[in-house]
């Protein structure tokens, strides 16, 4: 990228380690500085729930996933017993990665709403299940609710797995430090990244209000949660992407450049 519109931008990256790679190489292709600071991490449980789920797959309509995460801790350990009996259910999973998760077992969905949350793909269910249908869904143990209350209200008999959890592999001094590195910009990929720098916040009795930094949120839930913890929202983009997420930041701090502001 010649042009390097993010040039001179400190940008706080707070995805996992390991899932950072991608959003860390579009800022620096962009002239930005990437401060790594990963607020979420995960790791497998109910390993013998989920093994006998696999097993009965054959008796289920549905499954579904709602994160790349989901898809993996999923399918990582069962990837032949699902590919034996992947004719007898349909898959639906919420959001592009999520489906690019899925392709990279080589399985193909058969439903992603037009949008990446759990509400249109309830939308998209509707017309497509019927009463006493099985759905399986997989998830982390933060997912939100509604999707599972959705799919009871249709009738049909759904089970949820809790296939990993989440936690913050960082402590509150890590957050000062990157912080007295003066960012310009802060992401946050999801909701638990947001809770997570708030609490670690806390701890070093860092006031969020008096945080300089430009907030950028990958999509409205992160956005809602960040708002409830007291930070302003600068950007967001209208698709719910790393990539978009990247566009948004280059469109604002080139408005704000335009606008006479340097951020």
């Amino acid at each position: 990228m010649s042009e390097r519109p993010l040039r001179g931008q400190r940008i706080i990256v707070t995805r996992a380690e390991g899932q950072s790679q991608s959003l860390v190489e579009q800022i620096e292709n962009a002239g930005g500085i990437s401060i790594e600071l990963p607020l979420i991490a995960f790791r497998a449980i109910n390993h013998g729930e989920l093994k006998k789920a696999i097993s009965q797959l054959n008796e289920v309509e549905w499954l579904i996933f709602t994160s790349a995460n989901g898809v993996h801790y999923t399918i990582h350990a069962y990837e032949e017993q699902i590919k034996e009996l992947r004719e007898h259910f349909n898959i639906a999973v919420v959001g592009e990665k999520t489906e690019d998760a899925l392709q990279a077992y080589g399985l193909k969905a058969d439903l992603l709403p037009s949008e990446y949350v759990a509400e249109s793909l309830l939308h998209a269910l509707k017309d497509k299940l019927k009463p006493n249908d099985k759905v399986l869904v997989t998830r982390g143990q933060l997912g939100r609710a509604i999707l599972l209350e959705g799919l009871a209200d249709l009738g049909v008999d759904v089970r949820e797995i809790i296939v990993y959890e989440t936690y913050c592999p960082v402590n509150a001094e890590d957050v000062e430090r990157a912080l007295q590195r003066s960012p310009t910009i802060l992401t946050f990929t999801s909701s638990s990244t947001v809770r997570h720098f708030s609490q670690l916040c806390q701890e070093r009795h860092i006031d969020l209000s008096n945080i300089s930094s430009k907030i950028a949120c990958i999509g409205p839930i992160a956005k809602q949660t960040a708002l409830m913890e007291g930070l302003k929202v600068d950007i967001m983009p209208t698709n719910y992407t790393i990539e978009a997420l990247v566009e948004a930041i280059i469109t604002h701090v080139k408005e704000e450049k335009n606008n006479g502001f340097i951020i």
